[in-house]
């Protein structure tokens, strides 16, 4: 009786009870990466997770230890600035993922977030902002919000995705400053990211390139709930 519907991972059973530190660092290990962007100087940006991946500054993006949403943030040109993240394809095929971030913008058209995967159909992960509002596409699907985003002040975006039974781009929820948005237009295609690229910032495949700051990068293996995101924010 009661049969459960729905994905269940990483089950465990502890024959004593945790404390709050401990419950808090078990969650922690679904955040594959966490970059702060709080650095002042040099060519490396941070990774707080526990799988310590460093980002590497490319061209010339300038470090603003005062100006960020939370401390500091990093200044991206929109000609050439990226930071490729050495070595991490970010989360691929049809795992389950949160992306979360700070961003600051003026620009128009289109720019990149932060992105990953490669150009088979369903094969790209691109967030960023497209024709003013947070957009997700992945090479033939694309998905967009509602919020204008690119007014020059800080914004919190959140995506997140996972396949339910049917694997498509519609399954992703766009968040910002921590509330649902309203999606403004669809192309559904089916997910499943490729393995090509390095996650990079600022940038996919030398194309799109992000004009503003960004603050506080965060990737999960998991979806993170509303709540969760909005506590992320609220930090």
């Amino acid at each position: 009786a009661n049969y459960f519907q729905g994905l269940i991972d990483d089950v465990r059973i502890y024959d004593r009870a945790l404390t709050a530190p401990e419950i808090e660092q078990l969650a922690s290990f679904a955040l594959h990466l966490h970059l702060p962007l709080d650095e002042a100087t040099g060519t490396a940006a941070a990774d707080q997770s526990r799988f310590e991946r460093p980002g590497q500054l490319q061209s010339t993006p300038v470090w603003q230890p005062t100006n960020g949403q939370i401390d500091g943030a990093l200044q991206f040109d929109g000609v050439d600035d990226a930071v490729e993240i050495t070595g991490y394809k970010g989360i691929t095929g049809t795992a389950a993922r949160t992306c979360s971030v700070w961003v600051k913008t003026t620009k128009t058209g289109t720019e990149e977030i932060m992105s990953w995967g490669d150009l088979s159909d369903g094969g790209k992960w691109a967030v960023g902002v497209r024709n003013n509002v947070i957009s997700v596409r992945v090479k033939a699907g694309n998905i967009y919000g509602s919020t204008v985003v690119n007014d020059g002040t800080w914004h919190h975006v959140a995506v997140t995705w996972q396949p339910e039974t049917d694997g498509m781009l519609s399954n992703a929820k766009l968040y910002v400053n921590g509330i649902e948005e309203t999606i403004s237009s669809l192309s559904d295609i089916v997910v499943n990211t490729g393995t090509d690229e390095t996650a990079e910032l600022g940038n996919f495949m030398g194309t799109n390139y992000f004009q503003g700051s960004i603050d506080d990068v965060k990737i999960y293996d998991r979806v993170l709930s509303q709540d969760e995101i909005q506590t992320i924010m609220n930090e």
